[in-house]
């Protein structure tokens, strides 16, 4: 699912929390950041102003091979970059990035050994807010049907036929975002089309009304 957005499923509290037991977790480490698959910055801290620190590097790329990506400084610094990942394929995918200060840095397997398990916590919360995102689309649609079964239900039958077609297939064109909507029902005579004013329509009515 490349097209979902990772920082709709981070939460910035948790991820201070997160940025803090990394940062005790490797040595010299002082800021972490999030990437989504594009580098955009994500989110980065724990301190507010590490976010510009950050931004400065949106446009370098890494070729991951193995648990991550080390990249030594010119300022006795280095960053580490480690994958963030869903837990299948379809889902949402970026780095995490830890900026340390050292002259004698961990190496990268051992880095990674150390915030692996924070990393973990980080991909299983982004899975659970991706499940609970899902549901509430599931529900929001459902309470949608819902309420034009209701506004169906509470349609004046008495009204003239043609009256009681269109007040349905305002509310249908409405509920489903469309434009336009028609009825054909060749076997009983029945040609409606909404907005009514489409009748007149030749364009309209040759290719919908036709049987």
């Amino acid at each position: 699912m490349s097209q979902r957005k990772l920082g709709a499923y981070l939460d910035s509290g948790s991820l201070g929390l997160f940025a803090q037991q990394i940062c005790e977790a490797v040595f010299g480490a002082y800021s972490v950041a999030i990437h989504d698959d594009r580098q955009k910055l994500i989110w980065a801290g724990p301190e507010a102003e590490h976010k510009t620190r950050w931004q400065e590097r949106d446009s370098i790329t890494y070729e991951f091979s193995g648990v991550g990506v080390c990249e030594r400084l010119d300022n006795d610094e280095c960053i580490y970059v480690f994958r963030l990942q869903g837990d299948d394929q379809d889902a949402v995918s970026g780095t995490i990035s830890v900026l340390a200060r050292s002259t004698h840095p961990m190496s990268l397997k051992f880095a990674h050994d150390e915030v692996r398990p924070v990393i973990a916590c980080l991909e299983r919360q982004m899975s659970i807010n991706i499940e609970l995102s899902a549901v509430r689309k599931i529900s929001a649609r459902g309470q949608q049907n819902l309420k034009l079964l209701i506004e169906l239900d509470d349609i004046d039958t008495c009204a003239a036929p043609e009256k009681v077609l269109q007040n349905i297939l305002e509310l249908t064109a409405a509920h489903f975002g469309c434009p336009m909507g028609a009825v054909v029902l060749p076997s009983l005579g029945i040609q409606e089309v909404y907005p009514a004013s489409l009748r007149k329509d030749a364009a309209v009515e040759k290719p919908l009304l036709a049987t």
